[in-house]
């Protein structure tokens, strides 16, 4: 477990991982049991939320994410500065697990424990709209995404920074960019 103080917020653990993209999306889920797994979150948006699960879209050319996902005690400092799209989204982790999953919820990696309750997620992407992102073992079309998890109380969804054509696909009403409301909070 890695423990690093950043201001008050203390990072839990941190990993990467390369994940597969077809459909333009990938998913965080409670399991990898494709027979049991929640069905499909309904609404749209870059991160839209269901029991048990939350999907991930990324642009049409994208064919790879190199995804950071960052488990926090409480809200982290904000980063929307370094990405093209950041959006916030709130969900219950019933099981306590959450994993990495790919566009037909596959096991990519397993997140460490959460433990169950509410969470605040923000997904960060940069690279989505032409995949120009970092050229890993050859493989071309990459996209970047930092998804950062930490114990919140439930909130509304709320859109930070959308800048991307597929940002502005997704969410063409959000304004361009807002501060992060609990950069600061004890949340």
């Amino acid at each position: 477990m890695t423990r690093t103080r950043n201001e008050g917020s203390v990072l839990i653990n941190s990993c990467t991982v390369l994940t597969p993209i077809k459909f333009e999306h990938f998913n965080l889920g409670e399991r990898a049991d494709k027979e049991k797994h929640p069905a499909m979150p309904t609404g749209s948006g870059l991160a839209v939320v269901s029991p048990g699960r939350v999907l991930c879209t990324v642009g049409l050319r994208t064919d790879w994410v190199n995804l950071t996902a960052e488990i926090h005690d409480k809200a982290p400092l904000d980063s929307t500065g370094d990405y093209e799209d950041v959006v916030e989204r709130s969900f219950f982790c019933a099981s306590g697990g959450l994993s990495v999953l790919d566009w037909k919820l596959s096991l990519v990696h397993v997140l460490p424990f959460l433990g169950e309750g509410a969470y605040r997620l923000r997904y960060h992407s940069r690279h989505m709209d032409d995949g120009s992102g970092l050229t890993i073992d050859s493989r071309r079309n990459v996209g970047e995404a930092l998804i950062q998890i930490w114990p919140s109380h439930p909130a509304a969804g709320s859109e930070l920074k959308i800048t991307s054509s597929t940002g502005r696909f997704w969410h063409p009403f959000a304004s361009f960019t807002k501060s992060c409301p609990e950069s600061n909070s004890t949340n």
